[in-house]
């Protein structure tokens, strides 16, 4: 991450997630189909790991009394987002070559680490702000709508880099929430 060169793509990248996050079709032009910026898109994973943490052991301690098995948990849930990170890129490969889209992975994959770190933002602050309200219900009706817009904008998302439509990419959203709450599930059954 020391690769100053690397600091400008970042900018562009976060500026079109916002703006895919906005619904500007335009934006997706940023991600390539270059394999090497496809690998410096992971580095979006490892900025997005903290927030990643927040949330968790925010969300962790809230609801549980804390233990002494602090290492045991960070490990865990360290485990739980590096598969995330890398379970919905190996899963989509095969569905884009049963789509006819396998040369636009690079591109799906990119974007999608990208809108994973502007996802991590977001919901970051909105945990915030629900802790900050001491749990009131609008707090958690914002959370859940927060979810939701994270979801839509994740379909927007991949309509727009795949150039297909509505249910493929509803397809692919809903197999990447199922295989995140797996791993979730799994994850919270160890701690």
């Amino acid at each position: 991450m020391t690769d100053i060169k690397w600091l400008p793509e970042a900018r562009q990248a976060l500026i079109a997630i916002a703006a895919l996050a906005r619904f500007d079709r335009n934006a997706a032009s940023v991600f390539g189909d270059d394999p090497a910026q496809c690998a410096r898109s992971f580095r979006a994973c490892a900025l997005a790991f903290p927030l990643f943490l927040i949330v968790r052991f925010g969300n962790f301690y809230a609801t549980t009394a804390a233990t002494d098995q602090g290492s045991l948990i960070l490990l865990v849930q360290t485990l739980e987002f590096i598969i995330e990170a890398v379970i919905f890129p190996l899963a989509a490969l095969p569905l884009l070559r049963w789509y006819g889209r396998e040369d636009r992975w690079c591109r799906l994959v990119t974007t999608y680490n990208w809108w994973n770190l502007g996802q991590s933002i977001v919901m970051t602050g909105v945990v915030g702000l629900h802790r900050a309200a001491g749990g009131a219900p609008f707090a958690a009706e914002l959370l859940v709508l927060a979810y939701l817009f994270t979801l839509v904008v994740e379909g927007f998302m991949i309509e727009v880099v795949l150039g297909a439509g509505f249910f493929t990419a509803a397809t692919l959203v809903l197999i990447d929430a199922s295989l995140n709450q797996v791993v979730s599930m799994i994850s919270a059954a160890i701690i």
